[in-house]
């Protein structure tokens, strides 16, 4: 994955909550068992699994955006050790397959060691 993979939906979304109720008492969004995304931007909601659903009591907005902007202009800065951790991952380019292809030999599994006996 590259910087550029990642687009900011931030500033134009359809749905400015997805709390299923508007006043005090009402369920919160940790009440919430299901959501269900509709292609034509619906979402439904179920806060129990056996009740059916229901649609979010907002309305959308409609989204004439077509293209979003990038939500990165460059790649992250990640820090010295953690490069350094990835850099001993990475396998020397001049030993081709010699890492992949090379044989392993496995330990046949050892017999469990007997215990002392001791008399009490």
């Amino acid at each position: 994955m590259y910087h550029d993979d990642f687009v900011d939906y931030s500033g134009n979304l359809r749905y400015t909550s997805i709390r299923p109720g508007n006043k005090p008492h009402d369920p919160v969004v940790t009440d919430i068992r299901w959501l269900q995304y509709d292609p034509a931007g619906i979402i439904r909601y179920k806060l129990k699994f056996d009740d059916g659903f229901q649609d979010l009591p907002r309305r959308p907005r409609a989204s004439q955006v077509d293209a979003y902007p990038q939500l990165h202009n460059g790649p992250l800065a990640i820090p010295k050790d953690k490069w350094d951790d990835l850099q001993s991952l990475v396998c020397q380019k001049n030993l081709g397959t010699f890492t992949t292809t090379y044989p392993i030999k496995v330990k046949a599994s050892a017999k469990p060691k007997e215990r002392a006996k001791f008399d009490v």
